[in-house]
Formats: structure tokens, sequence, C-alpha cells
């Protein structure tokens, strides 16, 4: 999921930091105890698995399941696209979708596990890619 989170000044004022004090966007979202976009991937989740339980009259899972007539088309990356890479980014199989939401209590806490590891995995990446960038600003600018 390569969503760039850009935190607001509300955020910035619960955690009482200034935006000159360069403090990084992970470490205000976990003074604000508020996750980043993994809110949104896990109501995506949740959603799909709606749409997946309804009957297949309704006209969200038409749309959901349907194809596009054949024609031109531009290459607009759909709805699909972007859920079938949130879910291998979550860790589930694309093709579960169709059977795995079925049981809502396991599909919840399926999605809540794999949304869990997703915001752990993409915390621990960011922590990791500031700690880089601070040793290779560190090296480069000492004076021998």
């Amino acid at each position: 999921m390569q969503c760039a989170v850009q935190l607001s000044r509300q955020h910035y004022c619960i955690a009482r930091i200034k935006r000159q004090d360069k403090v990084p966007n992970t470490d205000v979202l976990r003074i604000c105890d508020i996750t980043g976009t993994e809110a949104l991937l896990q109501a995506q989740l949740r959603w799909v698995g709606h749409v997946v339980r309804m009957p297949d009259i309704r006209i969200p899972k038409q749309v959901f399941y349907g194809e596009q007539e054949a024609g031109r088309r531009l290459p607009v990356k759909r709805y699909k696209d972007s859920l079938k890479t949130n879910l291998k980014a979550c860790g589930i199989t694309p093709r579960d979708i169709n059977n795995a939401p079925l049981q809502s209590n396991s599909w919840r806490s399926r999605c809540q596990t794999a949304v869990a590891s997703f915001q752990a995995d993409r915390t621990n990446s960011l922590c990791n890619k500031c700690a880089n960038r601070k040793a290779a600003t560190t090296t480069t600018s000492v004076w021998t």
C-alpha cells in the first residue's frame, strides 16, 4: 500500500510538537495513539467481506463482480486492483476473497490480525528507513 501519511496541524497540536522540531510522522502518530492509513485498509477489507456476503441481486455485489464491456478503456486502476494489492500486503491471498468472508466473525478477526501485522511491518520499515537516513547524514557530515 503506497500511501503517504500527511499529518495535519491537529495531530501536532495533540502531541504538543512543533513542525520545526522535525519529529517523524511515526512518532507523532504513536504519541497521538492514532493509526495511519491502516484504519482505511481495515475498513476496505471489512466492506469487501460485507459485499461478498450480500445476495447476488444487490447492486454493489453486481458491480464488484462485474466486468467492463469490451471496448476501449483508459488504463485506470480499478477498485479491484487496489484491493488485490492491499490483500497481498496484508498477507491474504486474493483467491480467499470468495470464501473467507462468509464466516463474518473469523473474517473480522483475520482482517484485524492482518492489518495489525501490516501496520507493525510498515512502522518498522519506516523507523529503519529514518534510522538509516540519520546514520547516513551523520557519517557524511563529519569532518576528517
